[in-house]
């Protein structure tokens, strides 16, 4: 593609553009190169969290990615279709529905990513990694890992995310972490902690912010309760209930709200891509609920304007959500945004680009966001 030729910086402003035209022109084709949100390169967890679409609907195999299978698909991606690291690199995160630490091979995914320049972030249970995983992490120059203390003890952290949550050890592994950084003299990876609001935690919130936010060499901060697919009754029940208990909360869910009322982001962004190679639309797809298609037998490329990709487009464009994935979710374009409208300039460059991208006729302006 002739965004590969172009300086970094360029080519993503380029495909930003490119993937903003063709959503707010309501392109059943995404001119674009496609971000890869997430890759789960496990889809194995052992906890049991309460407000976790996965203990209520997970039904598919679950396994680990095979190296092999996960080089193939990191050669797929583009890092300037990629978020961008505050140090110039993109960005992948290894996570999905399942504990990215329990990879038996977690330490050579995070090196392979490096390898290939891309910066790596996972998502953990502050209590699941190892020592060695942790080490891992440092020795290979993960970016940024997240660590989730979702309660202040062990009663309410295990009350959300099931018996083998622990608060004590999952400190003890986090100061663990902050020392071993530190005997390296390593910047990384940035260590960052979160305590996703749930009602059952919202005594803790301040308690949480005032610990960790004293703590040398770790960011805190409190995650925004999520709906998913809206398919778990339970789920939805702890939404209300939180939104219900505070002018912040019922803010954010305002905001969620106003972003739903959009046609969806999400079919002209970006993909996930499951630990067996198959590929599903948003990170709200828990049971390979709709498969765009697989990249052990496809390319990127083929499955982005593939039939499955563009008929989702379609009926998104024409008010229809009734496809398994999507029916009931109140979540559309949420962690991603709406991208702003692009501009005179912006089109221009659009428009002398599109005779290379070898996508038909260049997209009329509508008004669909």
């Amino acid at each position: 593609m002739v965004l590969g030729k172009m300086p970094m910086a360029e080519a993503s402003s380029r495909n930003s553009e490119l993937r903003a035209w063709a959503y707010h022109a309501g392109s059943i084709f995404s001119s674009a190169y496609p971000a890869v949100l997430e890759i789960e390169t496990t889809s194995r967890c052992r906890m049991r969290c309460i407000q976790c679409p996965r203990k209520f609907l997970l039904s598919r195999p679950t396994g680990d990615m095979d190296l092999g299978l996960l080089e193939r698909v990191l050669g797929e991606l583009r890092p300037y279709a990629q978020d961008i690291h505050s140090d110039g690199r993109a960005i992948i995160n290894f996570m999905h529905y399942g504990e990215p630490s329990l990879h038996p091979e977690y330490g050579r995914t995070v090196a392979l990513a490096q390898n290939m320049g891309l910066n790596v972030i996972t998502s953990s249970t502050a209590s699941e990694p190892s020592e060695e995983i942790l080490r891992a992490a440092v020795d290979n120059r993960q970016a940024v890992i997240w660590l989730i203390f979702d309660g202040m003890d062990d009663n309410v952290f295990q009350a959300i995310r099931g018996p083998r949550a622990s608060f004590t050890l999952g400190l003890e592994r986090l100061r663990w972490l902050i020392d071993y950084k530190k005997s390296t003299s390593s910047l990384w990876p940035t260590i960052k902690v979160f305590m996703i609001k749930n009602p059952l935690n919202r005594h803790q919130w301040k308690d949480f912010l005032s610990f960790f936010g004293a703590m040398e060499g770790v960011e805190a901060a409190l995650g925004e309760y999520s709906t998913f697919s809206g398919r778990v009754p339970a789920i939805l029940d702890q939404a209300q209930r939180l939104a219900e208990g505070g002018e912040s909360e019922a803010r954010e869910a305002n905001r969620v709200a106003a972003l739903n009322a959009h046609v969806c982001h999400y079919p002209w962004h970006s993909v996930s891509v499951l630990w067996d190679g198959r590929v599903v639309p948003c990170c709200r797809d828990v049971n390979a609920d709709f498969v765009l298609g697989d990249l052990r037998h496809q390319s990127l490329v083929e499955i982005w304007n593939g039939p499955r990709m563009t008929s989702l487009r379609q009926s998104f464009l024409s008010g229809n959500r009734g496809n398994p994935l999507c029916y009931l979710c109140r979540e559309g374009s949420l962690e991603i945004g709406i991208p702003p409208r692009p501009g005179p300039a912006a089109i221009a460059t659009c428009q002398a680009l599109w005779p290379n991208l070898d996508l038909g006729s260049f997209p009329k302006e509508s008004s669909i966001a």
